[in-house]
């Protein structure tokens, strides 16, 4: 049986897709609903771009991870497909959990309450403090994030 070729039509697909969750995350600082962390200039543009981008973005994303799926699974077993993902991307998950998070929520946090909060000092407290944790990881549920949205 002879080897399927590479699809580079669907990698530069993936790689546009990434590129436009990045965009479409940088200019929820500038569009007038709510996000984590505002600027006081609201832009038109980007409120087009983003509306825009909220119809079609998750949904093509997800079209194209299942036909990257399917290729995948055409070339190698489920069993070795499914320890190679979690492999990739057990890392990443970690270093959101316990580095990004923390430091998300004291973002959150120095911008609501600014200037009486330290940012450096508190995200050290956040990466120890369980109420920062994701709502993943906690059995009482969404309180950290619940506290800095509200």
């Amino acid at each position: 049986m002879e080897k399927p070729k590479r699809r580079y039509d669907i990698d530069w697909l993936r790689v546009l897709l990434i590129f436009s969750v990045f965009l479409y995350h940088s200019a929820h600082f500038f569009v007038p609903w709510d996000w984590h962390v505002k600027d006081e200039a609201v832009s038109r543009g980007f409120t087009i771009f983003m509306e825009f981008f909220m119809m079609w973005m998750l949904l093509t994303i997800f079209i194209v991870s299942g036909a990257s799926i399917r290729f995948s699974l055409g070339i190698q077993k489920p069993g070795r497909f499914v320890r190679g993902k979690v492999t990739r991307l057990f890392v990443p998950l970690v270093f959101g959990i316990f580095i990004l998070s923390p430091r998300l929520n004291t973002a959150i946090l120095y911008s609501r309450y600014s200037p009486h909060y330290s940012y450096q000092r508190n995200t050290v407290e956040n990466v120890v403090h369980y109420d920062t944790w994701p709502c993943v990881f906690r059995p009482l549920g969404d309180i950290g994030y619940g506290k800095a949205r509200g």
